[in-house]
């Protein structure tokens, strides 16, 4: 797999740009199977420290958080985000669910991007940087990050798993989040198939 360091403020490695053909098999018409073929461009970035706000007006507030290698992917207008310990070998790699609200359980990132043209997926990364995470998305991140962060005797930590993750972040630095036991999958064909 090619790679290149991008040059710029964030440390981010392009992984070759992938062109898929998938085949979904229709529940009316399966002899006429659905052929779809999509464009995805991805980006990883290394374990980094950094400081997101989750919320929004007064309820804001700001998180110092651990982030382990970070796979940004774009198809068309859309962003799907996953976490990994190691960076990504090849396309068969797991690929594990971000515990972040405005992302999908499926890894998709609730954005919307401004403009008349495709946005650049540099852009689409700024974007999911410098928004305020809300609650639009955030049920199946939260109860992810309670599961990794808070474990089921911690009720005060199920209160805010993000506080936590913070804290672990603040004691220990980017040495656990290298190994988290990231458990709830993510599927890039699905991704590519569903066209979102």
């Amino acid at each position: 797999m090619a790679c290149e360091k991008l040059q710029g403020g964030d440390a981010l490695r392009r992984i070759e740009t992938v062109r898929i053909e998938t085949v979904r098999v229709g529940d009316l018409f399966p002899e006429e199977p659905h052929k779809r073929k999509c464009k995805l461009e991805i980006l990883e970035s290394a374990p980094q420290k950094r400081t997101i706000k989750i919320g929004i007006d007064q309820w804001a507030r700001t998180y110092h958080l651990a982030f382990p290698y970070m796979q940004f992917i774009q198809m068309g207008w859309s962003l799907m985000v996953s976490f990994t310990n190691e960076p990504i070998k090849n396309l068969e790699d797991t690929l594990y669910f971000p515990p972040l609200p405005n992302v999908y359980s499926d890894g998709v990132v609730c954005l919307d991007p401004k403009g008349k043209t495709k946005p650049k997926i540099q852009d689409l990364i700024g974007l999911f940087w410098h928004t305020n995470f809300s609650r639009e998305a955030i049920w199946p991140g939260w109860r992810e990050a309670e599961n990794l962060f808070c474990g089921p005797e911690n009720f005060a930590c199920r209160r805010n798993p993000y506080r936590c993750w913070e804290k672990r972040t603040e004691e220990e630095g980017l040495g656990f989040i290298a190994n988290m036991p990231w458990s709830k999958e993510i599927d890039l064909l699905a991704f590519c198939l569903l066209g979102r």
